[in-house]
């Protein structure tokens, strides 16, 4: 009996570190990277206050939340984000227009040539989430590791 109970707790906390994130914030630790689909924003806290993310503007910013690189939007085709980190970040916004043409529904981001976890929804990434990080529903971002 004490063994299933271990082995119970141990897939419940094995599926608990595989939990999808629901929302994406500043952490102080990673940078995000990622494309607005409509307007959005952003709380840093006091010393920066609001950063506001236009629509259909791809974004990175730093572990603090700051933006350090933006440009357009590009719907199915891989961009090249420049900054102040030592590597460039890619993004790829992926749109499946048999559901919508003016948005990304999902986003692959590489740092330095190494992919991030990309999935939708999953422990670095979330996509299309109306939550109280971003005021807009439609977005696709990620976590990455990224020393400054």
């Amino acid at each position: 009996m004490h063994f299933l109970t271990t082995a119970t707790t141990l897939l419940a906390a094995l599926a608990t570190t595989a939990t999808a994130i629901t929302t994406l914030k500043p952490d102080g630790k990673r940078c995000i990277a990622g494309y607005a689909n409509e307007d959005a924003s952003m709380y840093m806290g006091p010393t920066l206050g609001t950063q506001n993310y236009h629509s259909h503007t791809g974004f990175v910013t730093d572990p603090n939340g700051k933006i350090i690189s933006e440009m357009s939007q590009r719907f199915n085709s891989w961009q090249t984000f420049t900054s102040v980190l030592p590597y460039t970040v890619d993004m790829y916004c992926g749109q499946d227009t048999s559901k919508t043409l003016t948005r990304c529904t999902s986003v692959e981001v590489r740092y330095a040539g190494q992919d991030i976890q990309s999935k939708a929804d999953s422990t670095n990434c979330v996509c299309g989430k109306d939550d109280t990080v971003f005021d807009a529903k439609g977005y696709c971002a990620c976590y990455f590791d990224c020393p400054l």
